[in-house]
């Protein structure tokens, strides 16, 4: 299992790239090892061929967020991509903020819904990868199946362009990817691991102003 991530940095005096043009830190993490591995590559762009590279010998799930730059290392039929919970979540906060009152009906569902996963997750942190996996099964495949029924029933009620839409669309979209975690106890529920392991450079870029 691999974690992976992306966060843009400012580099001045950059051969070949505007003095305003932004590069990326790309960051891979290991999952399940104790303590972790976490590889920083830095790289002038954001395009697929990151992955691809860095990863052409890799088998197994790769956990990331909905990026469309990871969809080519994840058709790979020895690569398994597995989405991010946190991140579709995040989602839904920005729904809430924006529709509030009565109208956040809609999102704040989802905001429960997807609480009761994570409450599962710290109930069973301590088990071994089976014992999970049989405890996801029994406790979260309920909750993840009266969410899709729910998915599909407000999908064509709300307009795909507003925020609690384009909320709704990337739920959809990663589906497949985020329901992985359910049958394999060796996958963590979101890329939180990946993603406190690029904080410095969120953090850093309020600082640092370029690099």
């Amino acid at each position: 299992v691999l974690h992976m991530d992306e966060t843009r940095v400012q580099v001045l005096a950059e051969e070949g790239k505007m003095a305003t043009s932004q590069s990326y830190m790309w960051v891979t993490r290991s999952g399940g090892s104790d303590p972790p591995i976490v590889w920083y590559q830095y790289e002038p762009g954001r395009g697929r061929d990151v992955p691809m590279r860095l990863l052409q010998d890799f088998k197994g799930h790769l956990v990331t967020d909905g990026y469309a730059g990871y969809k080519a290392i994840t058709a790979r039929a020895e690569v398994t991509g597995v989405g991010c919970w946190a991140h579709a979540r995040r989602k839904f906060d920005e729904a809430l903020k924006v529709q509030g009152g009565k109208k956040a009906g809609r999102a704040r569902y989802v905001l429960n819904e997807i609480r009761k996963l994570y409450a599962i997750e710290r109930d069973i942190k301590s088990l071994s990868p089976n014992e999970k996996c049989e405890q996801r099964q029994a406790r979260a495949r309920p909750v993840v199946a009266k969410m899709r029924l729910w998915l599909d029933k407000s999908l064509p009620e709300v307009a795909p362009k507003t925020t609690l839409g384009k909320a709704l669309g990337y739920l959809s979209r990663e589906w497949p990817r985020l329901v992985h975690y359910l049958d394999n106890g060796e996958l963590p529920i979101d890329n939180n691991a990946c993603e406190n392991a690029v904080r410095p450079f969120v953090i850093g870029r309020k600082n640092w102003l370029f690099s």
